[in-house]
């Protein structure tokens, strides 16, 4: 600013004083006026030339103030390259670089130092070797081999013999805009103090692998079909299993994505996959299909991966769906079977609905049949017999439901009982626990039985009442030799307890208790008795009399029955034979 305004004054003194000299000098005015233009004019030129040399100077200065302002900026940003390779040479680890113009291979300070090297003692990459074992430097040259003829990069860990852990990274420097390398740069960084979290990490890693490998392997071994889905849910992976049951290779199956289920497109195949990866539970479902020439039954099941694929397995259930068909087929049967009897069987499930009914329940419940089919459970059927009057009698209808619900949990055999029904139906109920669980309740109208055997008993009680004012004794043996009827006659008559008579005692039984009514005759008994008992089973008819050690006279008949049984009477003629003229007596 100073240097303009030096300038500008001089420009004005040169303006003021040539003018004001030519006016004093001129002696006439044409003169002087000529005079005065052509000094005006030439002082004008010397006022452009002082202007056009003033411009120029102060360009020049402001050029040359910027030039040194940018040089000082950029050794500021930058600094210059000796500095440069000062400071990649003071790098913790360092580098080697070989050049790829001239050749040259260099190593860092820092490298050297790092390595317990003097940098001047390395002049190649082969001087580092002392400062590594053998197997880790092999390893170096051949990755940085590699680099320089394939411009391959590497990252790999190596050890020194100083015990420091650096991380080699292989890097190819190229020219800016060119691609041509200019170096091949092995940069080195110390890892030491992360070694031994890189122990452990490698280590961790190695058995992850492990486990990784011995679980493919374990799938591999499985008996049955697996497989792996890839993201875009084609085939990754199968084991062998599966490889065996589509008759292909591993490899062909992975390439050509073969699904397990023959002759279903990619989509079909895959929609249960996808369904599991919507949806996030895993899916199943039952094929049919033919492998290896045989109609085989598979139930597949597809679960979503974290990565977005699927795993997938397949049980052959053939053996269960035969069996289960089976089962279907006898249950149907027994179903048949049970509905042509005339008892009423009803069967209720686990969660006491009606799973089962024949013609007769319906007939004796008089309930709608649709109703039914419908499985109302058994609690509702007690209401609508309730309404109806079908059921026993109960003065508390809760206490007796609970009662009957109850039996599914406390029911462990099958229970007997009978029911008065308020019409005069008398039923006989049995409860016994289904093998699948629930109840079966089988109900027999006994109304006639109870009838017929009311009226067999008044019979009997007549007949016994008649038997027993007999006045001889009467004794009724089956085709077994068991004592099956008497009457108190005969249990007087023969002396024999009438409690001993009601176990229906075997004739040999009776006979040994008669034993000192019968006469022995100087026989053994044995063979008295074999006789006594061989004649009361047999089926002849005969009549005899026999005289007792006790005085007594018996008089016996013994009469074959129609239904296999043998009559014997005994009646007492003492005092007819006492009267009757003396006779031999027979022998028995």
């Amino acid at each position: 600013m100073k240097r303009r305004d030096s300038i500008s004054r001089v420009v004005a003194a040169l303006v003021g004083v040539v003018p004001t000299a030519a006016f004093a000098q001129a002696t006439t005015p044409a003169a002087a006026r000529a005079e005065a233009l052509a000094r005006l004019a030439l002082a004008g030129a010397i006022v452009l030339s002082v202007l056009a040399v003033g411009v120029g100077l102060l360009l020049y200065w402001r050029g040359r103030r910027r030039a040194v302002s940018d040089r000082r900026r950029i050794r500021e940003l930058f600094g210059t390259p000796a500095r440069t390779t000062a400071v990649l040479d003071a790098a913790p680890a360092g580098f080697f670089e070989w050049s790829a113009l001239s050749g040259l291979e260099t190593c860092s300070s820092g490298l050297a130092h790092s390595l317990g090297a003097s940098p001047v003692a390395v002049k190649t990459f082969r001087d580092l070797s002392p400062y590594f074992s053998e197997s880790d430097f092999a390893g170096l040259e051949v990755a940085v081999d590699a680099l320089r003829a394939e411009r391959k990069p590497f990252d790999r860990v190596v050890r020194a013999k100083n015990g420091r852990v650096l991380e080699a990274c292989g890097r190819v420097v190229f020219a800016a805009g060119t691609g041509e390398p200019l170096s091949f740069t092995l940069w080195f960084h110390d890892a030491t103090a992360f070694a031994g979290d890189v122990a452990v990490g490698q280590a961790a890693v190695a058995a992850t692998a492990a486990e990784r490998d011995r679980l493919a392997e374990i799938l591999d071994l499985a008996p049955f079909p697996a497989w792996r889905r890839g993201s875009d849910l084609r085939i990754a992976w199968v084991n062998r299993a599966y490889a065996a049951a589509v008759e292909a290779d591993v490899a062909s199956i992975v390439r050509n994505s073969v699904e397990f289920v023959p002759g279903a497109g990619p989509q079909q195949s895959r929609s249960l996959a996808a369904l599991a990866r919507e949806t996030g539970v895993a899916q199943t479902d039952t094929r049919r299909f033919d492998v290896a020439g045989e109609r085989r039954v598979y139930e597949i099941t597809e679960a979503a991966l974290s990565d977005g694929g699927a795993m997938g397995f397949a049980r052959d259930v053939t053996a269960r769906e035969e069996a289960r068909a089976e089962l279907k087929r006898h249950t149907q049967a027994h179903a048949a079977v049970m509905d042509r009897l005339r008892s009423a069987i009803a069967i209720f499930g686990p969660d006491r609905k009606l799973r089962f009914f024949n013609e007769a329940y319906l007939r004796l419940w008089k309930l709608d049949e649709a109703w039914l089919q419908a499985a109302p459970s058994h609690g509702e059927i007690l209401e609508v017999l309730r309404e109806a009057r079908r059921i026993p009698e109960a003065a508390d209808f809760r206490a007796y439901k609970a009662q009957v619900i109850g039996l599914y949990a406390s029911a462990l055999s099958p229970e007997e009982e009978v029911q008065h029904l308020p019409d005069g139906c008398t039923l006989r109920v049995i409860t016994a626990p289904h093998p699948f669980g629930g109840l079966m309740f089988l109900y027999e109208d006994v109304s006639d039985r109870i009838e017929l055997e009311r009226a067999r008993n008044t019979l009997a009680a007549v007949q016994r009442a008649t038997l027993d004012h007999l006045f001889e004794g009467v004794a009724v043996f089956g085709g077994d030799g068991r004592l099956k009827l008497y009457n108190r006659r005969f249990a007087s008559l023969w002396k024999l307890d009438e409690s001993f008579l009601a176990s229906e005692p075997h004739v040999a039984d009776v006979a040994e208790r008669c034993r000192d009514l019968f006469p022995s005759r100087g026989g053994p008994w044995p063979a008295l008795k074999d006789r006594i008992v061989s004649r009361a089973l047999d089926r002849t008819a005969r009549t005899a009399r026999l005289a007792r050690p006790d005085g007594l006279m018996v008089q016996y008949a013994s009469v074959p029955l129609p239904d296999g049984n043998t009559r014997h009477t005994y009646l007492d003629v003492s005092d007819e034979q006492r009267a009757a003229p003396p006779r031999a007596a027979s022998r028995s």
